[in-house]
């Protein structure tokens, strides 16, 4: 009897433990921690979103589909606290729920290994915020707005799991005022106007915007789908001025660009979209087949944060004129997408590979040459410590005033004057033409005009510049370099910085020059093919090389991803060591 009560108690123990442990039990990112959340997978998000410019109003219903994991009481997911929500229930059923420090927390008797609908309404104020600006201060509501989730924004546009290790198809119809354009990532399906026509755009289609379009109240909506899994931070949404194109290329895929009327040189935003094709093309000989039936671009009047791999169609912004930004995006559809993160600590697996993808883009248009020129860029920013390149111009110089007390009279020692000139320009002393005797700060300013038409600045020259200028302007050079795995999280800067982008795009080069092309290949074809739709890790990269090596890369490959106490930086191997890349940047 004693016995069977014990059981009996036990399994009763065991059941609260899991109707209660679903969240305490989550293995959290190590970067972020608040984001994401454990107990269910998500299936499918389903979405109407409605955009007015009349109050900067976000309305949307949303149906979550997702799979239970555990037998449970409550599921958390990521939503901000803003909104008000006017409907919400499982399954059609009713369902009482909680909102704590931007999750929703709803109560409900879920079931292990059982699919639920969430059913939800919610509006309010837009609440767009996005990388470099988590308030959204600096966007002005009248250019429309363009969803940046990367890392963890999506919560602030629909409720989610904010993470990429939970990835899901999108269904989604996004209105906006009429007189407005909706974009998307996903094949477009329809286009309804504000007159009510309906149009199926097929296999091409074109569409200008049309600033008379708007009649009162009146919106378009167009309507979109997503059938790969994505994760949400992948997913973006857009309204602006946008002109469209949408055509079927030879192999079958559907293009559809987004150009914004308002965007800095539209010429070259569209000569930049028909270069996709062949960008995609010259990856695949390494990352194997494009993995979507669709592509294309979004290009955005306004100055984001930064470009950002959607899934399937990259998103950029007024900045965006350089064919290198499309190559990166395009690269991250293979890796960052095609397969994601399990931790954020692992950003230079896919960062590093799209940088990575610049210098093969390169090579595909100027060959080997091109090719080390773009990686010994890459490795000497780590080696010495990112680098500013600006113009020699007034506005460098106004700029620096403005931060010192320097002016037109100040006078330094000529050594000291003809030192930082060369410096700043990159040439020696006795280039700069500078008379003998102490010189002033104009006459200083001209003679690096003369020197060069680009000043370059960074750690290394940083301390001599301050001291001269009597300034702390200039970014000094820290103690240690951290590699692309040694990086703690502090800020967004220190995140999505130089470690995990060159920094992990020498990883990448050490692994193709060690192993050589074709088995370097076979390597990267291999973990996308076996990881495909999924997400990895450190471990996982290293155990997918070595094994289908057939060498154990394990001490190599730690060696570009972890420094070292002294942060000296392997060699650029074949190219460059790491005394040459210093020594470019010493100044006798």
């Amino acid at each position: 009897m004693k016995k069977y009560l014990i059981v009996v108690m036990f399994l009763i123990l065991l059941a609260v433990v899991s109707v209660s442990s679903a969240q305490d039990t989550c293995i959290r990112d190590s970067f972020f921690p608040d984001y994401g959340n454990c107990g269910y997978d998500v299936q499918d998000y389903n979405l109407n979103m409605a955009w007015k410019l009349d109050g900067d109003q976000w309305d949307v219903s949303e149906v979550l589909t997702f799979v239970s994991e555990w037998d449970t009481d409550e599921l958390w997911f990521d939503f901000i606290d803003s909104y008000e929500i006017t409907y919400l229930t499982i399954d059609g059923q009713e369902a009482a729920y909680d909102r704590q420090n931007n999750k929703l927390i709803v109560h409900y008797d879920f079931a292990h290994d059982t699919e639920y609908k969430l059913y939800a309404a919610f509006n309010g104020k837009f609440q767009w915020g996005e990388l470099f600006d988590e308030t959204g201060e600096t966007r002005n509501p009248a250019d429309g707005f363009c969803m940046l989730n990367e890392p963890n924004n999506a919560w602030r546009f629909y409720i989610c799991n904010d993470h990429p290790k939970d990835k899901a198809t999108y269904h989604y119809s996004l209105s906006v005022p009429a007189d407005y354009v909706p974009a998307g990532n996903g094949r477009l399906l329809m286009i309804e106007e504000a007159n009510e026509t309906l149009i199926i755009p097929g296999k091409g289609y074109e569409r200008s915007w049309d600033p008379e379009a708007k009649a009162e109240d009146g919106m378009v909506t167009f309507t979109f789908a997503m059938e790969t899994q994505t994760a949400p931070y992948l997913f973006t949404a857009c309204a602006g001025t946008f002109d469209m194109k949408l055509q079927t290329n030879e192999d079958g895929k559907m293009q559809l660009d987004f150009v914004d009327r308002g965007h800095n040189d539209t010429e070259k935003a569209w000569k930049l979209t028909e270069m996709e094709t062949e960008i995609i093309s010259a990856f695949e000989e390494f990352f194997g087949p494009y993995p979507y039936e669709d592509l294309g671009a979004i290009v955005a009047k306004t100055h984001l944060s930064a470009a950002l791999e959607t899934q399937g169609r990259s998103l950029y912004d007024a900045d965006t004129t350089e064919d290198l930004v499309f190559a990166h995006e395009t690269a991250h559809q293979w890796f960052g997408d095609l397969i994601s993160l399990q931790d954020w600590s692992d950003l230079w697996i896919k960062e590093g590979a799209a940088t990575y993808g610049q210098a093969l883009w390169e090579e595909h248009k100027g060959g080997e040459e091109a090719y080390t020129a773009e990686i010994m860029t890459d490795y000497e920013m780590i080696a010495n410590g990112k680098h500013k390149i600006v113009p020699a111009d007034d506005e460098f110089f106004e700029t620096l005033t403005a931060k010192t007390e320097l002016n037109e009279k100040t006078i330094f020692d000529h050594e000291k004057a003809a030192k930082a000139a060369a410096m700043l320009c990159g040439v020696p002393m006795d280039q700069v033409p500078l008379h003998e005797g102490d010189v002033s700060f104009s006459e200083l300013t001209e003679a690096v005009k003369a020197s060069c038409t680009e000043v370059r600045y960074g750690p290394r020259v940083a301390p001599y510049l301050n001291d001269l200028f009597g300034t702390d302007a200039f970014k000094t050079e820290p103690k240690h370099y951290a590699g692309p795995k040694e990086i703690e999280w502090a800020n967004y800067d220190e995140l999505y910085g130089s470690q995990s982008y060159q920094g992990g795009a020498i990883v990448y080069h050490s692994l193709r020059y060690k192993l050589g092309d074709d088995m370097f290949k076979k390597c990267l074809q291999t973990l996308l093919e076996e990881n495909k739709w999924g997400h990895v890790n450190e471990d996982i990269f290293i155990e997918t090389f070595n094994r289908v090596s057939g060498e154990d890369l394990t001490d190599f490959i730690k060696s570009y991803l972890y420094y070292g106490e002294n942060g000296h930086i392997p060699d650029l191997l074949g190219i460059e060591t790491w005394e040459e890349a210093r020594a470019k940047y010493e100044f006798k």
